[in-house]
């Protein structure tokens, strides 16, 4: 074997031995979990008569939906509060009756509905607005995003490309040979 060969096969060595060590590393590192795609917070006010709102929204993969229903009390509380997540076919995968929190799981990407109903108290003494405001707040994480078939994935390219690097010859081997012939 030339000395040429010799070379060539420590360096490809060396690449398989540093592609073996970044896999492991990659194989290490914990999932990796993305960022919150959706957001929305509103506040809305509503009379004694009541009012319903609804929010539509659109995700686009599975993931876990928090919601925040809060009565303000301003300029007073309200006499009734209530919400409702529906998906587009009209199934409800939650309710809140009054202010507080819901988390929901969602099992796939869609279409989906927030529907919240509120109604201040009737105007009196103590404060003479017939109005109350309250606030939603959702927010959407998707689930966890795999990236152990990532890091494979990684890995054998890399694997794959020192095995290419240590079997084929080098260009510069060939033109510093036919410069030699030339010399010659």
């Amino acid at each position: 074997m030339t000395p040429q060969a010799n070379r060539r096969r420590g360096r490809a060595g060396s690449g398989a031995r540093w592609a073996v060590a970044a896999a492991a590393a990659l194989l290490a590192l914990p999932a990796a979990r993305a960022a919150t795609v959706t957001e929305v917070a509103q506040s809305y006010t509503v009379g004694t008569t009541g009012a319903t709102a609804s929010n539509m929204f659109s995700v686009s993969a599975a993931g876990n939906l928090d919601i925040s229903l809060t009565d303000l009390l301003w300029p007073k509380a309200l006499s009734s509060l209530s919400f409702e997540l529906t998906n587009a076919q009209g199934k409800v995968l939650g309710t809140l009756s009054g202010a507080g929190t819901l988390d929901v799981a969602l099992t796939s990407g869609g279409t989906y509905f927030a529907l919240t109903y509120g109604q201040a108290s009737p105007a009196g003494p103590a404060s003479p607005l017939p109005y109350g405001t309250y606030g939603i707040a959702l927010q959407f994480t998707p689930t966890v995003v795999p990236l152990p078939s990532a890091a494979l994935l990684l890995a054998s390219s890399l694997a794959l490309f020192a095995a290419v690097r240590l079997h084929s010859p080098r260009r510069r081997d060939s033109r510093s040979l036919t410069a030699a012939a030339i010399n010659v």
